[in-house]
């Protein structure tokens, strides 16, 4: 069990200090090592809980990416909310995103040999090629380092999951915090090193290795957009029998949840409009894109019909003078000099 701060057992009291992190001070510990399992002493290692918090502002730089041109746009006050009294679909994201968060930048610290305790997986080692490529042309071993999301995991783990008899809002935590540690656990992916006689690859050396955390945004957030309900008076009457009745408790979650994916008991609030119990300001005044770039995303290139057309608003457009350096050229030496060009900037937003 995780020993932690008094203010620590609150999530939502953790986001409310994340914002003010200097990763500097993590000490550099031996890069290749296997470590027994033991008690995780957080309290008293600041390394690991400054890795936590730099988890949490992973993802929420990237639940902010995702839902960007979304209506509910992933605002830093829902992620400092110390209530966590919230049970819709929007939170069941920043539950498994938190978590995910956290199991990835732990696991990238640990594969660096910035954390204690935990480093390289060792059973991706191996002392001669033991496996043959696709093509039999080449084969290939175990060897560099393979990230190890055991530390990060348990750490996501014990950190957040609660007794599931506890409450509704537990149960439903607690799912949402596995299926964000789930997704990063099978996100890792095997990279290669060509060797062999002039570049022939006739072997090959591989390791496995964690996805870019914007693969994981978005897993997650196909999962959001499929998250499934639950019955809140099924999921009440689970928790009040925990208490009096023995039972395996996870194989009767998991009758109450389907595999995999996100969950909530609670409908979304209308975020096209102003809502004060949400503390939320709806999608008047949004910025939307008529960008014409080929490379847009289909939110993007849709914006201002979801954010200001479907929410009753009008599209206007602003402009505004921007100036930018341009006609850069190179002068020997060596100096690079510029001009200064004006131009206009179109913005539209919902009105």
């Amino acid at each position: 069990m995780l020993i932690l701060p008094k203010k620590s057992y609150s999530l939502m009291r953790l986001f409310f200090s994340i914002f003010h992190v200097d990763l500097k001070s993590v000490n550099k510990q031996q890069h290749f090592k296997e470590m027994p399992q033991k008690k995780l002493e957080t309290s008293s290692d600041p390394a690991i809980m400054k890795v936590v918090q730099a988890g949490s502002l992973l993802a929420l730089e990237h639940c902010q990416s995702s839902f960007r041109w979304d209506k509910w746009n992933c605002p830093k006050d829902d992620f400092e909310d110390k209530s966590n009294k919230r049970l819709n679909r929007e939170f069941a994201y920043i539950q498994a995103i938190f978590a995910a968060g956290i199991v990835h930048k732990i696991t990238k610290h640990c594969s660096k040999g910035e954390l204690p305790n935990c480093g390289c997986n060792p059973k991706m080692q191996s002392s001669v090629a033991e496996y043959v490529t696709e093509n039999k042309n080449s084969t290939w071993s175990w060897g560099g380092c393979s990230d190890d999301i055991t530390f990060g995991n348990r750490v996501a783990k014990e950190l957040l999951e609660q007794p599931l008899n506890y409450s509704k809002h537990s149960f439903v935590a607690n799912n949402n915090y596995r299926v964000g540690r789930d997704v990063v656990k099978h996100s890792l992916r095997k990279k290669c090193r060509c060797h062999g006689v002039s570049g022939s690859c006739s072997l090959q050396t591989c390791w496995l290795q964690q996805v870019p955390f914007h693969e994981i945004a978005r897993k997650l957030k196909e999962r959001y957009q499929k998250a499934h309900r639950l019955n809140e008076e099924s999921v009440e009457m689970w928790v009040a029998g925990s208490n009096s009745v023995k039972r395996e408790e996870s194989q009767n979650a998991d009758q109450l949840t389907p595999k995999n994916g996100l969950v909530y008991l609670e409908d979304s609030p209308n975020y096209c409009f102003a809502n004060d119990t949400y503390n939320w300001p709806g999608t008047e005044g949004r910025a939307c894109s008529k960008s014409k770039h080929p490379n847009l995303s289909k939110a993007e290139r849709l914006s201002c019909k979801t954010l200001c057309k479907s929410c009753g608003h009008q599209v206007k457009k602003a402009t505004r003078t921007v100036k930018t350096r341009c006609n850069c050229s190179f002068e020997y030496c060596c100096t690079v000099k510029c001009d200064t060009c004006t131009e206009i900037q179109e913005d539209y937003y919902c009105d």
